[in-house]
């Protein structure tokens, strides 16, 4: 979807600043791309400004070819008041009624400086900000500072993120808001056409039980344990294969945990992919086996092609899984648990048809990114009208 955009002001319509510390292929990233891609521009102007670059900013690219602009304003550092002065400048000029930001630096200074220059700041936290560190809690302090007094609105995609944000940021409930991340149910659909040909491009045999996860592949997300399980799910079933889609720090260490414990020949990774959709699609069951997450879109995106999830109960994830319903939830960390449910699903073909046809559903109902966007625009322009 491409839209015709100049960046000038356009009268009547909402100007929509969306400010987020980087855009390197992140999941808050992605979720900033998909916002800008389905909005109505008759009714909203948007316009991205991203304060860091980070492996290449490569998502700036795709939101450029959607037609809305990107532009870079440096703030590499929180303290830096080149970088505040900078931004400053950036927002006089362009004068936006609403400012969304993603991410902590954003949080911090978008809302403290829209408020300077009389925009309506609102912000979406993507994860649980805990600070270990005392420089660390002292920045996330400040961030939920600019949140709770310099925002309008604090947006939650799962009420376990509503929980966090009104427990530890002190966010006063009456200006938080659950709303769901959204994906195109048109992209990820239960579509099996691809599926003979996208496995023996990967060199997966037409017949073997296919897991796949999607994640970035870093500290947390746990993608060691789907690695270290498959010793045990191959032992219940052979010609099993898991599919590990994404790139990061961590590939290297992975690969070389996948050789230390024998599985090397069945696990593939691919690295970053623009064809998750039809990588879902050629597969059986989707794992995600993060240890923390506030509500990964990935697993709304295997929901909407049909793949029963195995998933670790922590964050929102309940609020996407329901327990035997449209998958199996397991304790994060818990690498038996984690096995066990994959060769239960792996093993029986109509469970998995019945729970993948289950999550289509649920993605139909709570995960379309077109009912997030409305949303979205309604709060827009209710925030813009004070």
């Amino acid at each position: 979807m491409t839209r015709s955009t100049s960046g000038r002001s356009s009268p009547g319509r909402i100007r929509v600043l969306f400010v987020i510390d980087s855009l390197g292929p992140g999941g808050a990233e992605r979720t900033l791309k998909r916002v800008v891609e389905f909005i109505d521009p008759t009714i909203i102007e948007c316009r991205v400004a991203v304060l860091q670059v980070r492996e290449g900013n490569s998502v700036a690219e795709e939101i450029r070819d959607i037609g809305v602009p990107v532009d870079l304003v440096r703030v590499d550092r929180l303290r830096s008041l080149a970088g505040q002065a900078r931004l400053l400048r950036y927002l006089l000029a362009y004068r936006p009624n609403i400012i969304h930001t993603h991410l902590e630096f954003s949080h911090t200074l978008g809302g403290i400086y829209g408020r300077l220059v009389g925009a309506r700041s609102i912000g979406t936290i993507h994860t649980f900000a805990l600070g270990r560190a005392s420089r660390e809690k002292k920045r996330l302090g400040l961030m939920w500072f600019s949140l709770r007094n310099a925002h309008v609105k604090v947006v939650a995609p799962s009420r376990s993120g509503m929980a966090h944000a009104e427990a530890v940021g002190r966010i006063p409930a009456d200006r938080l808001v659950v709303l769901h991340n959204g994906v195109d149910l048109e992209t990820f659909t239960p579509d099996a056409s691809p599926r003979a040909e996208v496995r023996e491009k990967l060199g997966i045999p037409a017949d073997s039980p296919l897991l796949i996860t999607v994640a970035v592949l870093r500290s947390g997300k746990g993608i060691d344990d789907l690695v270290s399980a498959m010793s045990e799910i191959l032992e219940s079933i052979p010609d099993a294969m898991a599919l590990i889609v994404g790139d990061g720090d961590e590939l290297v260490a992975l690969q070389q945990l996948a050789g230390e414990t024998g599985v090397a020949d069945s696990v593939v990774f691919t690295g970053s992919r623009d064809d998750v959709g039809v990588l879902l699609a050629a597969s059986d069951v989707f794992v995600l086996p993060t240890h923390e997450d506030l509500l990964p879109t990935v697993v709304a995106e295997a929901m909407a092609a049909g793949l029963p999830v195995v998933a670790s109960d922590v964050g929102g994830l309940r609020d996407m899984v329901d327990e035997d319903v449209t998958g199996i939830l397991y304790p994060a960390g818990d690498i038996p648990a984690l096995t066990q449910a994959c060769v239960e699903l792996l093993d029986d073909s109509l469970r998995r048809e019945a729970l993948g046809r289950a999550g289509r559903l649920v993605a139909e109902e709570k995960f379309d990114i077109r009912k997030q966007v409305e949303a979205l625009q309604r709060l827009y322009v209710e925030s813009s009208r004070g």
